[in-house]
């Protein structure tokens, strides 16, 4: 029997050495894992049953709350949740503190205001925002605008683009990653890292993601496990941080600090 590693996902604070690992596997399992990048120690959070899709999630700046977006297709409908839903949670745990039935994701501004993708719709009445502003990104108000305009959480930025193939890069003083992807699978992405003084290109191989911590080190995951990469006599060098491919789902309810605001 073909055994396949887990399939990591890494959010990672602006204003903190703090990242949100979404570790995915077996099918349709997902763990949260909190990262603290200034010391490399990993805090081993919830299971959720249910498919989050890491491209509509966001880490708030100073690493606290995570706004995420899961579809649970068999989520019994007395709840009032739907099939899909938009939270806010306090990593590790996805014990909603906040959450949008029908949601579609969103990204902080800031500590303290949240942009929520589509039109403007009701939190669920047991799970309302608390000290948290809330725009919706179809709202046509001037406050939206400001907050669009003034936004730092764009990281990447398009460097040329085509029908089938699309450049975005991340970069960090003198040096960037790249991630190519093809126009028919947006979410799928090639990773590279470019030497801005050699100009010498390095391909991730097999890496589900990569970025710069807040400390500026090359950081990336490939087959379940967390790498850091230097870059050794021209050649690139990988150093194992973390092998999560032995974890197995273990659901068990948040603490009750992760169930309040």
């Amino acid at each position: 029997m073909t055994i396949h590693p887990a399939r990591l996902f890494i959010l990672l604070a602006r204003e903190a050495p703090i990242a949100v690992i979404l570790r995915r596997g077996p099918s349709h399992w997902v763990q949260m894992i909190k990262w603290h990048t200034d010391t490399d120690k990993f805090e081993a959070g919830q299971w959720l049953k249910g498919r989050i899709y890491e491209h509509l999630c966001n880490l708030s700046p100073d690493g606290q709350f995570l706004i995420y977006h899961v579809s649970k297709p068999n989520t019994p409908s007395e709840l009032g949740y739907e099939k899909e839903w938009t939270a806010i949670s306090k990593p590790p745990y996805f014990s909603a503190l906040a959450l949008w039935p029908n949601g579609n994701g969103g990204d902080f501004v800031n500590n303290s205001v949240v942009v929520l993708n589509g039109y403007k719709r009701d939190a669920h009445p047991n799970h309302q925002p608390q000290g948290i502003k809330v725009i919706f990104s179809y709202e046509s108000t001037e406050d939206l605008s400001a907050q669009i305009e003034t936004k730092d959480y764009v990281q990447w930025r398009n460097i040329s683009s085509s029908v089938k193939l699309s450049v975005v890069a991340r970069q960090f003083l003198d040096k960037a990653i790249e991630r190519h992807y093809r126009g028919e699978y947006p979410h799928l992405f090639e990773f590279f890292y470019v030497d801005g003084i050699t100009g010498h290109y390095y391909s991730l191989e097999n890496a589900t993601w990569a970025d710069f911590d807040q400390q500026g080190r090359l950081v990336l995951a490939k087959e379940g496990k967390l790498f850091v990469g230097t870059i050794d006599n021209g050649d690139l060098q990988l150093t194992e941080l973390a092998d999560f491919n032995a974890n197995k789902p273990d659901p068990q309810p948040a603490p009750d600090w992760a169930q309040k605001w």
